[in-house]
């Protein structure tokens, strides 16, 4: 008998009722934290074997009508919803750091946290999403999702999108099996040297920034050698975050480093 997937009935609905009930439950939550240091455990509601899911609000297209439908990204709105209405009282990283441990215990919380990326993605944090949504695959594999690119695809689908950037910085080869390659490509960012982790992640970055037109105008940037060079340049707390792959931790820092290159030649 195949295991059934289970969502919070906060993430079924039409998108305004939800909008308006994801406002009342960040309240709620946000008082129990400040009570309890936790979260209260959500009811859950079966999911039918082949229900589609949104997973992303900009690929959301039904949401300006009355459609009822299944919206996964709300588990990101109700972090939001939660953080925002109390900044005074409560510690923002504290406070998201047991809401990321907390969901990554439910089937709906470990699979938006690996398609959402919600920061900070470096490895220790990104393995324990993996592990996560490994555990909830059976439950999770009866269901269809709709990603950013409006596309409705599998689990597989969804997961080695989320999880692509980890697999092409620590996987020399690809398997058949989605599931045995993210946790090969975690065994060995773990155990990789520094050497071994500037030598990947550079000629990551330097690929990267070979196909954007603005940083490939910068030919150090598509450098290797100069990128490694760089990156021994940073401490290991710097260097953590580029080890999980993530393609826009990465971007965001070559842009940095574009614009104090064109800084220096000014």
């Amino acid at each position: 008998m195949a295991i059934e997937a289970s969502f919070p009935d906060f993430l079924h609905g039409e998108f305004n009722s939800l909008h308006r009930r994801t406002l009342k439950l960040g309240k709620v939550w946000a008082e129990h934290y400040l009570r309890n240091g936790s979260f209260p455990v959500p009811l859950e509601t079966p999911v039918p074997s082949g229900s589609v899911i949104l997973t992303a609000d900009v690929s959301d297209f039904e949401r300006l009508g009355n459609a009822t439908r299944w919206r996964l990204y709300f588990v990101r709105r109700l972090r939001s919803a939660i953080t925002n209405l109390r900044p005074k009282e409560l510690d923002w990283d504290a406070v998201t750091s047991t809401f990321d441990d907390f969901t990554l215990h439910f089937s709906w919380g470990a699979l938006d946290a690996s398609i959402g990326h919600i920061g900070p993605n470096n490895l220790a944090l990104v393995s324990r999403r993996v592990h996560a949504v490994l555990s909830f695959w059976s439950a999770l594999d009866t269901l269809r999702y709709v990603n950013r690119a409006c596309e409705t695809v599998t689990l597989t689908a969804s997961v080695e999108g989320a999880f692509a950037g980890l697999i092409e910085l620590w996987s020399d080869t690809r398997s058949s099996d989605l599931k045995r390659d993210l946790l090969a490509a975690l065994e060995r960012a773990a155990a990789a040297s520094s050497e071994l982790v500037r030598t990947r992640v550079a000629r990551r970055m330097a690929a990267i920034a070979r196909k954007d037109d603005r940083l490939s105008r910068n030919e150090r940037l598509g450098d290797e050698g100069w990128l490694q060079a760089w990156l021994t340049t940073l401490e290991e707390a710097e260097l953590e975050p580029l080890k999980a792959g993530d393609e826009l931790v990465m971007r965001q820092e070559l842009h940095l480093l574009y614009r104090e290159q064109t800084r220096r030649a000014h």
